[in-house]
């Protein structure tokens, strides 16, 4: 062991202490057996040759003297373990064979896209070596075959090149490497050697020997960011989303009142006064969700970075310029509402040039058209169309709401047949939900019905069209009925009394006469189904009121006539019909066969008429015929049985 080792174990040994090491195996002490020769390092665990072409070497104190590779003492000269007890061995310049070079291939647990990690490594110059070089580096890759078919320098660049260092020359102890990088994938496997080819690599002379042989120790990638993340997007839209996931990288670092908070540069990617988009109460990762401000300015140098508040830090920006534009304004029709089977118009109008319009709408709708109509429209189609106008870079939308109301059902109109003074009653079906429905009838103003039903007395006025509107915001559905009032017949009774015992009684109905039907009741059990009965021979039981039923299409009217008998020996007599047209007749019982004289008189007592009869069989029966006289009350004197009898009667034509 050479003096100033110690020194250097131990520094490395409190490096690693506070460090998460991510390579596996990093001090090439695990095997899977003793190496025995030159070439072997597939025998230190999670490690290989990463070229066809190269052989890199495995050292371990466990190895025979004999077999050249052992610790400390080997074939290439004496250098004790920076760690442990072993270490690997590579070529990285070779006189006599252009280009040649040796790499060692080991794994490592997925580094995280976005993180900036440390990668060191211990190296020293073989005794042997004639020359120390100036490009060691380390590259670092996710997946692919091994070994590579070369054994020339790769045409790769290093993720960490050790340049910086300048030629390594040292032969005595280890010289400690490390550099850093932002991983921008999920990288698994460290691939250490020299990168540069003869022509660009520096060599310093370190006699003797024509080659450069380093033994590798100590390798240890760690992540330094405490957070980090990774931006893919290049192009940004004011008023987008940005969702940002984010790693702690250091487990522990954040106390728990720790506020993360994703911060914007201005559009010269300056930070100087940042843009707060969205903070999160935690210490661990997450996810950090916020949106660009529509009013921010466009630019081409914007960048992100996420602060932390407990303790105080600031992760790296993103790494790179990326742009937001401003998206081109678009607004669209108005909200519309209206009802299933018509027609609905909408449109899209943007302040942007070259505009592509795309509309996603109810019921799987699309459209790529600026303005559409959608006809016959049904209820599925209800609800909001979104129409997004790009013009290439950005996109806006806006979105118009259609409300499609059902038509109410058909109010199907119920309605009796009924006879003049009847009942008439009206009925509907009603419809589910919130319907209004409304009567509607010429001789009605619109009437808002509570119930649906209506009754009420029928009479001929009442007759025409009703029509029932049922009315769902606006949109209805109607039934109409055609309504015809029966008209009762136009009927009177009457007879030929008065009459005496032993007479002919014969009654009548008069009025209308078309398709009617009969039915008379009367005294002593008195029926008859004809128009006008006669009764032979009355006698005075017969006396009374005689009813008659007229029956038409089941509407029915009635008429009473009041039947008078008298005994022979009675004198009565009657005027009728009162009132009449001017044609009345006189008739009835006296006491005796005898001459008699009538005068008219109008009602400021002039006589108009004068005329004379005979009482034949004590019988009396005369007409009176005056067509010409008017309107008015008239008073007829007759002289009978030595007797002035008086009667009054109405004249109206």
């Amino acid at each position: 062991m050479r003096p100033g080792l110690i020194f250097l174990i131990i520094v490395f040994a409190s490096f690693i202490a506070t460090a998460q090491n991510l390579v596996s195996n990093p001090s090439f002490e695990q095997y899977t057996t003793c190496p025995t020769n030159f070439a072997q390092i597939t025998k230190c665990i999670n490690w290989q040759n990463h070229t066809s072409g190269g052989s890199p070497d495995y050292f371990n104190a466990c190895a025979a003297t004999v077999s050249g590779v052992k610790v400390p003492n080997n074939f290439l000269g004496s250098q004790a373990a920076a760690s442990g007890n072993a270490y690997a061995g590579i070529i990285s310049y070779n006189g006599a064979s252009p280009d040649f070079r040796e790499y060692v291939n080991g794994t490592l647990s997925s580094l995280s896209p976005g993180a900036v990690y440390e990668v060191s490594v211990s190296v020293s110059l073989a005794d042997s070596s004639g020359y120390g070089i100036d490009d060691l580096g380390a590259y670092f890759y996710a997946n692919g075959a091994v070994p590579i078919v070369t054994s020339q320098a790769l045409p790769v660049a290093p993720h960490v090149s050790y340049t910086n260092y300048g030629a390594l020359t040292n032969k005595l102890g280890w010289v400690r490497l490390a550099g850093t990088f932002k991983a921008d994938s999920a990288y698994s496997h460290i691939v250490i050697g020299s990168f540069k080819n003869d022509a660009l690599q520096t060599r310093v002379a370190t006699p003797p020997g024509s080659n450069s042989y380093y033994y590798v120790d100590s390798v240890v990638v760690r992540i330094l960011s405490k957070v980090f993340f990774v931006l893919t997007d290049t192009n940004f839209c004011a008023g987008d989303s940005i969702v940002m996931p984010y790693t702690v990288g250091q487990s522990g670092y954040f106390n728990s009142a720790n506020i993360f908070t994703l911060q914007m540069s201005d559009a010269a990617g300056s930070f100087s006064n940042p843009l707060n988009l969205v903070s999160l109460a935690t210490n661990s990762s997450g996810v950090l969700r916020g949106v660009l401000p529509k009013t921010t300015s466009p630019g081409i140098h914007y960048r992100i970075r996420i602060v932390s508040s407990s303790p105080a830090d600031t992760s790296l920006d993103n790494g790179f310029d990326f742009v937001i534009s401003t998206p081109p304004g678009v607004s669209t029709s108005a909200d519309t509402s209206l009802c299933a089977g018509g027609t609905v118009h909408i449109s899209a109008t943007s302040t942007g040039t070259g505009i592509n319009y795309s509309w996603a709408g109810a019921a799987g709708f699309s459209s790529n058209a600026q303005s559409f109509s959608i006809s016959n429209i049904n209820i599925s189609q209800s609800g909001k169309y979104i129409v997004t106008a790009s013009d290439g870079v950005c996109s806006a939308k806006d979105t118009v709401n259609v409300n499609v109301i059902a038509i109410p059902a058909k109010p199907e109109i119920t309605v009796n047949s009924p006879c003049e003074g009847d009942t008439i009653r009206f009925s509907f079906k009603a419809d589910t939900g919130t319907v209004q429905y409304f009567w509607d009838w010429a001789n009605w103003a619109p009437i808002l019905l509570t119930d649906t039903g209506v009754v009420d007395i029928a009479d001929t006025t009442m007759e025409g069209s009703y029509v029932v509107i049922a009315d769902r915001s606006g949109c209805t559905n109607t039934d109409t009925a055609e309504v015809v009032i029966k008209r009762k017949p136009k009927v009177a009774a009457t007879n030929n009394g008065p009459l005496r015992v032993g007479d002919e009684l014969r009654l009548y109905v008069t009025g209308d006469s078309t398709a009617l039907t009969y039915y008379w009741t009367g005294p002593n059990g008195f029926s008859s189904v004809l128009k006008d009965p006669v009764i032979d021979t009355v006698q005075l039981e017969a006396a009374g009121s005689y009813g008659v039923l007229v029956k038409r299409d089941g509407c029915i009217s009635s008429g009473i006539t009041t039947v008078s008998i008298l005994d022979r020996d009675d004198e009565i007599l009657v005027l009728f019909p009162n009132p009449n047209d001017g044609t009345f007749t006189i008739k009835g019982s006296v006491k005796k066969d005898q001459q008699i004289a009538m005068k008219i008189f109008n009602d400021i007592g002039q006589v108009i008429y004068r005329d004379e009869t005979v009482a034949n069989r004590r019988y009396v029966n005369k007409t009176v015929t005056m067509p010409y006289v008017a309107n008015g009350v008239y008073f007829l004197r007759i002289r009978v049985d030595g007797e002035n009898k008086s009667f009054k009667f109405v004249v109206k034509h």
